[in-house]
């Protein structure tokens, strides 16, 4: 099972519907019938996939633009999903003015600022939860990856071009030794498998790692302190999933720590299908269960 998509096809469909709802999406075609492509659990992964039947639109704008919405909004899945989508608008489709660009408002974050960092704000429209819009006409760009993990070579073509982009140029406040570990004290909105922050402040400041906060750098920030870093540690999870594409060729060695019986699980469930990351780039991987 390769959870990615090699070849997409983009289509464009006239006087189209887009509803975001229970933190899913959904794109209709003029008749109001639901559009499989635009929603990941649908056409990508074996899902549920039950599309709510829409009426008269709440808000209409008369523009053409092209969503950047995936079925996750928060989390790895939206990341990826996302990342694909302005990946293959970036190096597919090639921008231009005649389009704009559609998110949903709750996007996480740290999504948003790096689409910020791509487009201008007159260039986006977010779009509310629970609200049919009506556009002159949506270009549909397929999510063609759901985790990182699926296609490491996609993964290190999308971090290249997102750093390209971001990339701050103070070598002075990068450290070389890094640790971003999920704490019982972080700013997710689950703890599973976290740690004790004392614990984890300890062990970094035993062995010279700096430890990071991403909720405190943002993620432009955070990416650039990845980027930087020759040696890493992870917690498994989000936090590493979606953040191991951002290291460079500086990286020598990354740890990523396992705790709690379901990221134990996923872990084996990731040795099983072979797609566990074992290097990436100049990187070997290390994977801890319940130790550090």
């Amino acid at each position: 099972m390769n959870l990615f998509l090699n070849d997409i096809v983009v289509n464009e469909y006239s006087d189209a519907f887009i509803f975001v709802n229970e933190n899913h999406s959904y794109c209709y075609d003029n008749n109001k019938n639901f559009i499989k492509e635009s929603n990941d659990s649908c056409n990508l992964f074996n899902g549920v996939c039950q599309p709510p039947n829409i009426q008269n639109e709440d808000i209409y704008f008369n523009v053409k633009v092209i969503p950047f919405i995936s079925h996750f909004h928060t989390g790895v899945h939206a990341y990826s999903g996302i990342y694909s989508i302005l990946f293959n608008y970036i190096t597919k489709l090639k921008p231009n003015d005649e389009y704009k660009i559609v998110i949903y408002e709750g996007t996480q974050t740290g999504i948003l600022e790096i689409l910020y960092s791509f487009f201008n704000e007159d260039k986006i429209i977010l779009l509310k939860q629970n609200t049919v819009y009506k556009f002159l006409e949506i270009k549909l760009i397929p999510n063609s990856l759901h985790s990182f993990l699926e296609n490491h070579i996609i993964s290190e073509e999308i971090s290249k071009l997102i750093m390209e982009k971001i990339k701050i140029k103070n070598n002075n406040i990068y450290p070389k030794k890094i640790a971003i570990i999920k704490t019982y004290e972080s700013s997710v909105t689950s703890t599973m498998g976290s740690i004790d922050k004392k614990t984890a402040i300890d062990y970094c400041n035993t062995n010279g790692f700096k430890l990071i906060e991403p909720s405190e750098v943002g993620e432009v920030l955070l990416a650039n302190y990845i980027n930087n870093c020759e040696e890493i540690i992870f917690s498994w999870g989000t936090t590493f999933m979606k953040n191991f594409i951002y290291l460079s060729e500086k990286a020598t060695n990354a740890e990523v720590l396992i705790f709690g019986e379901p990221f134990k699980y996923e872990y084996s469930i990731a040795i099983k299908r072979d797609i566990i990351v074992k290097t990436y780039k100049n990187c070997v991987f290390k994977y801890k269960v319940d130790k550090f």
